[in-house]
């Protein structure tokens, strides 16, 4: 058996129907299976016809595709739709395959599944260029299309002006892939389709920073062509990848070149964006019908109990009516309401989609699969019945043709309700025949007869005889959807004060293609699916013979030589979703026996044990480690074992996919994550082990910090132990060079190093500190096998054994690594603006960096030196023979980083454009969590991030002329800001309460304002730009800590901050008060002349009909408002008296503001009162230093101006100001 596929045990024998309650009802004793064998036969058969009738009939003859029937050219075929009509035949060809005697029904079904998959596959491959370019830069315009002409598999006319982007159409079709194939369907049929799945694998890699259009292709849910992140289609390609990762998509068949590989952190970072996203859909949907398909049946993209749970609970909270579920809040497609000819909204439209948006029956159906799913009978029979009296009902004469013809007919168009409003009868017998004569000869025009294909449904099988000459048969259909149809209203008055809680009194009608006989395929796929369930001729696990709704850790271990992402016995999630899934569910399921007792999701046994290997870079370092009881080997110790830095592995992985005639390169340049180097590589009979990026010296200068590098290995652990998902241990290979040893860190590294050695770095870490070759024996190993022996030959790999041997008497000026003397603290800034080497010329300016060391105390002088060269030549420009500016820039900065000398090491780097590579991962991490990111100066031009971008996106940004045409050292302190925010986002995310925008210029304006609040030598001149990154990481935290105790720098080192110095503080981190955004909605409801802030105004509406006030737009569009002031102390004052008016106006219930509210006037009239009572010279200044209370603070001055503005009256005095308020405090609390 070859690699990839499942165990033989697996495949010994065909299932058989007595294997059917097994896995239906497991664990329930008391039930018995009593359909007989002919019983089942006679189900078959009846569902034989029912998928020829209505899902095969249907299938192009040539692409093997299915047309949408709602689309106005009838010739389009969606992709999601074809995948579940292909599911639909797949699980009645399962059901056949546990028959002996099936008369060839079970080969014939399998090859219609397998046609409209490679027909998918095909008109996909005919856009391999769309691919190449998608998997590095993640554009729409070069997005695999998700609409095909189903008679000759072309692209669309106008596709351009729908949303093609669906992440969650491809990652569908390749879980669907893989369970076809396991179920022993040949799909893949070259090693050109095996390079062309590979390359779609790529191209969903990076799911979790690719905003889409999502499954409904409609964008946000303002529809306005704009994409956003979806945690379904993120969802969707997490499990696509776990069920890709080691596949061999030849089957049983296949050999080990036809493996499909996935970067393991590429999947933990959709895993965790995923996570994080749930139970939200989007920044616009707070829930989606969506999530149905990605947390249950088909996907089972997650196995946390609690997080499925609640993800479902909220869909059917907010999403379930009496006629099914709402795809999304006000979402206006299909509705009455919604213009014909208009493809996207204005932004007034979205107040008349509320509580008018349709109904979608197929969604009941999706609960009972998965009821089925976690054998939750209560819930089955709960939406069995809500859904039986939605469904059409028809009866036909075998043999008659007319439904099938009338599909196709123009005059069925979904929108042409006028003439079907209720519930009509199909054509007349005069009029079918009419239309049967037409739309047979177009479609023999066009290539393509349903009725040929109804004749091969007559001839394939005889009837039986209870189904022959003239009797009828009963044909359910699944609707569409159901509309609210506002012509049978008794008034738009009644329409606009239904509640939601009462859809069931407005008048609903069916979608009229199903008036017409016409089939929703999409839907009528899932309800025979739910059928075969229903009726057990089809069991679980033939539907998911994969096992995906099994926990990882249960399901079947393939006989692979491949690794599998996988759960390992510490993370034990519920395969079984708790049942109480609605109140009806839960009251009938009560008393019945208990399930298994199973740990929580969020609970987890830390007996993971990091293995660790140390390795000195010379035999010097061993030698003095050894006298520390630290046992390491070096490079040459380890052979025949290689040792390689990420960028080798990387571009072994370049050769992966690689197709001449798709015009394929290999794995996009995408560094390897922890997860990966922590993995042992078996590469052209090479076994390979990389270090992390944590110890790249050619990374960005963040690693030359050793307080830093020895914080980041202990994330590394805590990372490792969070999220290792592979079978066999991790490998952590700690690179130690000679310089760590120096400096004062010296101390820190050995306590880490003897904890290693002691086994545990803290309560939830367990390390083992081994020797390679000892730990390689449990480790994971990896063979990339698609590096044949013809390329092994070409490439040439360099190996750590040979880059550091060439480089170890360029280490350092130290006689013995032993006798190492403190090194200096360097605290010297540089002005690059005003220097003595501005006025020189270019030949001195060489002279005097050929002439001088680079000492300690000349850095500085070089750097400047060389900068004056750079401005006038570039990067490029010759200082000598073979030596450029890059060189000696190159060469400074790992001078300046044995010194410690951080100025100079980040006006170098900044100088040569450095940037970290996780970004990009950074950025995104920050957006999942609600937050918005800015990259700018204080004072100057920001720039928005508020979607993921790719890193060279951001790259432009940090080194424009807004940054680092103002302030070289910007362009590189902002990545170091903006990694240290990602960090402590995961780990410490409370610090984060209240800030909507990550204005991070603003941030670093505040860790400003905190340094010079800090107590020190005035002789020393301490700046952001000498600090160390790790004292710019502990100064962010400070800076971010409202409670002072639990800061790393003591109270007691702080000045008594004033008031004005909180404000500035506040104001400059964009902090506010946790319903801050909530009141200013509550004002907005009693402003009808809108508010106005810094010039920018926001009207009362269609601001309170086009989005709702737990909406993140809405938030989102205060902050932009509030984005407008420059100054943080002003922006503080405006956030506490937004607090004051919301305080006013919740106690005094009869109070509006007859007029516009402009926040400006108020603050300015306060001030105006305030100087007028204490003649202050600076008023502004002396305004932002009171305290925030009512007597003698800035409340007092406040609440009088906007009582006075309410009344438009002059009122002095607050005596009689009915706040009820016991504390300061419960006015305004910025927090």
């Amino acid at each position: 058996m070859s690699s990839g596929s499942i165990p033989s045990a697996n495949r010994s024998r065909r299932p058989s129907w007595s294997d059917a309650k097994k896995v239906w009802d497991a664990g329930d004793e008391e039930d018995t299976y009593s359909d007989s064998h002919t019983q089942i036969l006679k189900k078959l058969d009846t569902y034989y016809r029912k998928v020829k009738r209505q899902i095969l009939a249907f299938q192009s003859l040539t692409t093997g595709l299915f047309p949408n029937h709602l689309e106005p050219d009838k010739k389009v075929g969606h992709v999601v739709e074809n995948v579940f009509c292909a599911i639909a035949v797949w699980s009645l060809r399962q059901c056949y395959c546990k028959i002996d005697n099936d008369q060839g029904r079970a080969h014939e079904l399998g090859q219609a599944a397998v046609k409209c998959m490679r027909g998918i596959l095909n008109c996909w491959m005919r856009q391999a260029k769309k691919v190449e370019v998608f998997k590095s830069e993640q554009s729409p315009k070069d997005a695999l299309h998700s609409r095909f002409n189903v008679f000759d598999g072309s692209e669309v006319e106008g596709a351009d002006e729908v949303g093609q982007l669906q992440i969650c159409a491809i990652s569908i079709f390749l879980i669907t892939l893989v369970q076809m194939i396991t179920s022993n369907l040949q799909i893949i049929f070259s090693m050109d389709e095996v390079n062309f799945v590979q390359q779609l694998v790529f191209a969903i890699e990076r799911a979790y920073r690719t905003p889409d259009y999502g499954i409904w292709a409609r964008g946000s849910k303002y529809n306005t062509n704009s994409c956003e992140l979806h945690a379904s289609s993120i969802g969707m390609a997490k499990a696509a990848l776990e069920a890709m990762n080691g596949f061999n998509l030849y089957g049983d068949k296949g050999a080990n070149w036809s493996v499909v590989y996935v970067d393991v952190d590429a999947h933990n970072r959709n895993r965790t964006t995923f996570d994080m996203l749930l139970p939200r859909e989007s920044a616009s949907k707070n829930s989606d019908a969506a999530l149905l398909l990605t947390v249950s049946w088909p996907t089972f993209a997650i196995h946390d109990s609690t997080l499925v749970q609640n993800t479902i609970r909220k869909c059917i909270r907010k999403l379930r009516g009496t006629h099914g579920f709402k795809r999304f809040l006000r979402d206006g497609q299909y509705t009455d309401l919604e213009s014909k000819d208009q493809r996207f909204y204005d932004p007034t439209e979205m107040k008349k989609f509320d509580k008018n948006e349709c109904e979608w029956p197929v969604f009941f159906a999706l609960m009972i699969i998965d009821g089925i799913f976690k054998n939750n009978q209560a819930q089955v029979d709960e939406y069995l019945a809500v859904l039986n009296p939605l469904l059409r009902r028809t009866t036909e004469v075998p043999g008659r043709t007319s439904s099938f013809a009338a599909i196709y007919s123009e005059t069925n168009s979904p929108r042409s309700r006028s003439s079907t409003k209720g519930q009509q009868d199909l054509y007349s017998s005069q009029d079918t025949s009419m239309i049967i004569y037409f739309i047979s000869y177009i479609m023999v025009l066009e290539n393509f007869s349903p009725l040929a294909n109804i004749r091969n449904l007559s001839s394939s099988r005889p009837l039986t005889p209870s189904l022959t000459k003239g009797s009828t048969v009963r044909r359910e259909m699944m609707v569409h959807y159901y509309y609210v149809d506002h012509s049978k209203q008794q008034s738009s008055a009644q329409s606009e004060s239904s509640d939601r809680g009462t859809n069931h009194q407005l008048p609903f009608a069916c979608s009229s293609e199903i008036l017409h006989g016409n089939f929703f395929l999409f839907g009528q796929a899932i309800w025979i699916i739910c059928q075969l369930l229903v009726d057990k001729v089809l069991t679980i696990s033939d539907l998911d013979p994969i096992r995906r709704y099994l926990s990882p850790s249960e399901r079947p271990k393939p006989n692979s030589r491949y690794s599998s992402i996988q759960d390992s016995l510490r993370y034990q999630y519920t395969p079984n979703i708790p049942k109480r899934i609605s109140n009806a569910s839960f009251d009938a399921i009560e008393g019945k026996k208990q399930q298994r007792v199973v740990v929580p999701a969020n609970v987890t046994f830390s007996d993971l044990i990091i293995q660790v290997v140390a390795i000195s870079e010379t035999v010097r370092l061993q030698q003095v480690l050894a006298t520390y009881g630290i046992q390491t080997q070096t490079p040459k110790q380890v052979e025949p074992l290689l040792i390689w830095p990420p960028a080798e592995l990387v571009k072994a992985y370049a050769n992966l996919g690689v197709n001449k005639k798709l015009g394929f390169s290999g794995r996009p340049d995408r560094p390897i994550g922890v997860l990966g180097t922590c993995k042992v590589y078996r590469i052209c009979s090479k076994t390979v082990l990389c270090y992390p990026l944590t110890f790249e010296t050619n990374d960005f200068y963040m690693s030359s910090d050793m307080a830093l590098l020895l914080d980041n290995i202990r994330t590394d652990f805590e990372f490792i132990t969070k999220c290792w998902r592979l079978k066999g241990r991790p490998i952590y290979l700690v690179m130690l060079r000679e310089r760590h040893l120096r400096g004062p860190q010296k101390s820190d590294l050995l306590e880490l190093l003897t904890q290693i050695r002691q086994g545990k770095i803290s309560s939830n870490i367990y390390v083992r500190l081994e020797r390679l070759q000892t730990a390689i024996s449990s480790a994971c190993v990896e063979h990339l096998d698609f590096l044949n022996y013809s390329l092994c030959t070409t490439l040439e790999w360099q190996s750590v054994a040979v880059h550091e041997h060439k480089n170890t008497t360029e280490v350092g000026r130290y006689k013995s690594l032993t006798d190492v003397s403190k090194m200096p603290i360097v605290v010297e800034d540089i002005d690059y603006n005003n220097h003595e080497f501005k006025n020189r010329h270019d030949e001195e300016l060489r002279e005097f960096i050929g002439n001088t060391d680079t000492s300690l105390g000349s850095l500085r002088k070089h750097a400047l030196a060389t900068y004056e060269l750079y401005k006038r030549g570039g990067l490029d420009w010759m200082i000598r023979d073979n030596y450029r500016v890059r060189n000696h820039l190159e060469h400074l900065i790992k001078e300046a980083a044995t010194w410690q000398h951080w100025a100079v090491i980040r006006f170098v780097s900044s100088l040569l454009h450095k940037i970290v590579d996780s970004l990009a991962p950074s950025v995104t991490q920050l957006l999942v969590r609600g937050k918005t990111v800015t990259l700018g100066i204080f004072g100057h031009e920001e720039a928005v991030i508020d979607r993921p971008m790719r890193p060279n996106e951001i790259f432009k940004i940090l080194y424009s002329e807004n940054i680092f045409g103002h302030s070289i050292f910007h362009a590189v302190l902002l990545q170091e800001i903006l990694i240290d925010v990602a960090l402590f986002m995961s780990t410490f995310p409370q610090l984060f309460n209240g800030i909507l925008k990550l204005r991070l210029g603003w941030v670093l304006q505040a860790m400003k304002l905190s340094l010079e609040h800090l107590k020190g030598d005035v002789e020393d001149v301490v700046t952001l730009n000498t600090l160390s990154p790790n004292e710019i990481k502990q100064l962010l935290y400070f800076v971010l800590t409202t409670d002072l105790q639990q800061a790393p720098i003591q109270a007691a080192d702080i000045d008594q901050s004033s008031s004005f110095q909180k404000r500035q503080m506040d104001g400059a981190l964009c902090r506010v008060p946790s319903d801050f955004f909530e009141h200013v909605w509550s004002i907005l409801e009693r402003t009808p002349g809108g508010i106005k802030l810094c010039g920018v105004f926001l009207p009362q509406q269609p601001t309170l009909s086009d989005m709702t006030d737990y909406e993140l737009n809405f938030s989102l569009k205060i902050e932009e408002m509030l984005s407008r002031i420059s100054d943080p102390a002003y922006r503080c004052l405006v956030v506490e008296m937004f607090e004051l008016i919301n305080v006013l106006l919740k106690r005094n219930a009869e109070l509006r503001f007859t007029q516009t509210l402009d926040a400006d006037y108020l603050i300015h009239e306060a001030v105006n009162l305030y100087q007028q009572q204490t003649n202050s010279t600076d008023s502004l200044k002396d305004f932002y230093n009171l305290p925030m209370q009512l007597v003698g603070g800035s409340t007092g001055y406040m609440v009088r101006v906007i009582i006075n503005y309410l009344f438009n009256a002059n009122i002095q005095k607050v005596d009689n100001i009915d706040l009820n308020s016991g504390t300061n405090a419960d006015i305004c609390k910025i927090s």
